[in-house]
C-alpha cells in the first residue's frame, strides 16, 4: 500500500507545485491548502502525517522559493556546494521525493510558459488556452481543474469537463482520476482507462487503491483504445504528454477495428493515417434517431396504411436498435407520391438530425465504390453528425452498373464491415440511416426492393388527382400572384388523363402563360399545346455526386 499511496502522491506533488507556481501572488496561502487538499482527495491518497509534512515543507523554507526552473536549478547549485564544502547537505527521502517533483513541476511549467516570470490572471488563462490548444495535456489537466474550482480563472465546469474528457482518453491518469471526481457521467471508462494502464504488476496496486477509495466494485475490462495508447507511448511512436490530433482521429475511432488501429497505428504507417484524417469517426452511436411522427402524418394524400407501414419499418432505428432495420423503400408508380412521402419522411427527421438528400440517377461507380468518394462516407465527412439521414430518390433511374453498389450498401453487414480499398481498413458505417424512393417500378427497382421493407404504393386514384390538380394550381397560381386565374372545367378533365408529374407541369408552365398574357382562365386547348411541344418525358438530372449538385442538406 505505501509504494502505490508513494505513487499518487508523487503526482499529487507535482500537480499542486505545477499550480503552486502558476498562482503564486495571485492566491493567498489558505487557498493554496484548499487546492492541497482537494487534489489530495482527487488522487485518493489518505490524509496523513506523511501527506501533512509533503505540504508543510513544501511551503516553508527553501523548497518554497522554487517557482521556476530558474530558481530550482539555483537551489541544486546550492546543495551541490554545500556538500562539497562539507556543510550539512544531508537529504533524506522525503527531500529527495520533494526535489524530484519540484523538477517535474518546473520542467512542465517551463514547457508551458517559457521564460515567463511575472504572470497575471488574464496571461495565466490566456497560455494555460493557448498550450493545451496545441495539445500539451499538462497545460490541458491543469487549466481544467482551475476552471472546475475558479481558481485565478472564470469558473467554468462544462469547459473543464470537456478538457477532463478529452485528456482522460489520452490515458492521462490525473484526467481521468478528476473525470471520477466530478464526471457524474458514466464513471465506467474513466476507471476501464485507469485499469488499462495500471495492469503492468507494479501498477495493479495503484488501481486497487483508487476503487477502494473511491468505493467502486464494478468489474473492468481493458480498453483497446487505451491499450494501443499505452503500446505507442511504449515505442515513442506519440508522447504522454503531447495530443496528436491525426493519431487520435484513428485511435479514438468508434468505426475502425481495434486490430486495423494496431496495423496502421504501431506500424508507424504515418502516410495512411494522414490520409484517414479525412473519413469520419463519430458514425456510432448509442441512441436512436429523433424522428416527429406528426410530420409524415400531415401528407396531402391522406394514407393511413401507408403512413402506419412506414413508421412501423422505420421503428427500429428510432429505438437504437440499427441492426433489426431492414432498409425501407416506398415504391409508387407516381412522382407525386414518391416526393410526397419523402417531403414528409425528410420533414420528420430534419429538426434534430442532419438529412442528405441524394438523387440515384447521379450516382457513378465511385460514388458507391469502397474508396472516400463514397456517397456515405463523403456525407458523413461533410455533415460530421453521426445522426446522417440518407434519402436516396428516383432508385427507378440508377445506372445499370450501379444497381448492384447500391444492393451492397444496404445490406447490413457489408456496411458494419465496409472495406475501405485506400488504406486497406474495415470501417463500421451500418448506424447511418439510409430510405429509399422510386416514382417509377421497374427492375432496377425490384431487384433494390429484394434488400428492402417495401411499401408498394398505391396506384393515385381519380378523386386524389382532383386534389392534387385543386391544390397545385391554386399554391402555384398564387405564388405567380394570379390569385383570380381559374382553370376551366375541360381543363381538369384533361389533367386527370395524365400522370401527375406532367399535371403539374403542364399548370406551372400554363400559369406563366397566364402572367405575361395577363389571361385569367386557363384552358384545356391552352395545356395541350404545352403537352404536344414538350412531350412527356421527364428530364433526366444532369448534376451528380461527382459534379456541381449531388445533394441538398437540411
Amino acid at each position: 500500500m505505501k509504494k502505490t499511496i508513494g505513487y499518487l502522491t508523487e503526482r499529487l506533488l507535482i500537480q499542486y507545485y505545477l499550480i503552486d507556481s502558476i498562482c503564486r501572488g495571485l492566491v493567498g496561502e489558505e487557498k493554496m491548502k484548499d487546492i492541497f487538499d482537494e487534489l489530495t482527495r482527487v488522487m485518493c491518497i489518505p490524509v496523513s502525517l506523511e501527506t501533512e509534512k509533503y505540504y508543510e515543507m513544501s511551503v516553508s523554507g527553501e523548497y518554497a522559493g522554487i517557482i521556476d526552473l530558474i530558481t530550482y536549478n539555483r537551489f541544486c547549485r546550492n546543495i551541490e556546494f554545500a556538500q562539497i564544502s562539507g556543510q550539512n547537505a544531508e537529504l533524506d527521502d522525503t527531500d529527495r521525493v520533494i526535489i524530484s517533483c519540484k523538477r517535474d513541476a518546473m520542467h512542465a511549467k517551463y514547457k508551458i510558459f517559457e521564460h515567463r516570470r511575472s504572470l497575471t490572471v488574464d496571461t495565466v488563462a490566456d497560455i494555460l488556452s493557448e498550450a493545451s490548444a496545441k495539445g500539451n495535456i499538462c497545460s490541458m489537466v491543469t487549466l481544467a481543474f482551475m476552471e472546475y474550482h475558479g481558481i485565478c480563472i472564470s469558473k467554468d465546469e462544462n469547459s473543464a469537463l470537456k478538457r477532463i474528457r478529452a485528456a482522460a482518453k489520452w490515458n492521462c491518469i490525473f484526467a481521468n482520476l478528476m473525470g471520477i471526481a466530478y464526471d457524474v457521467k458514466d464513471k465506467t471508462g474513466y476507471y476501464n482507462n485507469i485499469f488499462t494502464i495500471a495492469k503492468t504488476s507494479n501498477m495493479k496496486e495503484v488501481f486497487r487503491n483508487i476503487c477502494e477509495a473511491t468505493a467502486y466494485t464494478g468489474e473492468c475490462r481493458i480498453s483497446p483504445t487505451a491499450d494501443i495508447l499505452e503500446k505507442a507511448f511504449s515505442v515513442d511512436i506519440v508522447n504522454r504528454n503531447s495530443y496528436d490530433r491525426i493519431f487520435a482521429g484513428v485511435v479514438f475511432s468508434e468505426v475502425i477495428s481495434a486490430e486495423d488501429k494496431e496495423k496502421l497505428l504501431l506500424n508507424k504507417k504515418a502516410e495512411e493515417i494522414v490520409s484517414l484524417s479525412g473519413i469520419p469517426f463519430d458514425t456510432k452511436r448509442s441512441n436512436g434517431f429523433n424522428f416527429d411522427a406528426v410530420k409524415v402524418q400531415e401528407t396531402a394524400l391522406k394514407r393511413e396504411d401507408e403512413i402506419q407501414r412506414i413508421l412501423y419499418d422505420l421503428s427500429p432505428v428510432l429505438d437504437g436498435y440499427s441492426s433489426l432495420y431492414q432498409p425501407l423503400m416506398v415504391a409508387a408508380n407516381d412522382s407525386y407520391v414518391s416526393d410526397m412521402y419523402l417531403e414528409a419522411i425528410k420533414a420528420g427527421f430534419a429538426d434534430r438530425n442532419k438529412v442528405i438528400e441524394v438523387d440515384a440517377s447521379t450516382l457513378s461507380a465511385a460514388d458507391l465504390s469502397g474508396t472516400k468518394e463514397n456517397f456515405i462516407l463523403r456525407g458523413l465527412s461533410e455533415t460530421k453528425k453521426s445522426h446522417t439521414v440518407f434519402l436516396v430518390k428516383h432508385c427507378e433511374e440508377i445506372a445499370e452498373n450501379g444497381v448492384q453498389g447500391l444492393v451492397k450498401l444496404l445490406d447490413y453487414d457489408n456496411r458494419r464491415r465496409f472495406k475501405l480499398q485506400d488504406p486497406a481498413v474495415s470501417i463500421d458505417i451500418s448506424d447511418v440511416l439510409i430510405i429509399l424512393f422510386a416514382s417509377e417500378i421497374n427492375e432496377d427497382v425490384r431487384t433494390i426492393a429484394d434488400e428492402c421493407d417495401v411499401i408498394w404504393s398505391a396506384s393515385i386514384s381519380r378523386e386524389e388527382k382532383q386534389n392534387v390538380i385543386e391544390k397545385s394550381f391554386e399554391t402555384r397560381a398564387n405564388l405567380f400572384g394570379l390569385e383570380n386565374v381559374k382553370l376551366e372545367e375541360e381543363a381538369k378533365s384533361y389533367l386527370l388523363s395524365l400522370r401527375t408529374e406532367q399535371m403539374i407541369r403542364l399548370i406551372d408552365r400554363a400559369l406563366k402563360k397566364a402572367a405575361f398574357d395577363k389571361e385569367f382562365t386557363v384552358s384545356a386547348k391552352t395545356l395541350k399545346s404545352f403537352d404536344s411541344e414538350q412531350g412527356t418525358a421527364r428530364n433526366r438530372r444532369e448534376f451528380g455526386y461527382l459534379g456541381g449538385v449531388y445533394h441538398e442538406e437540411y
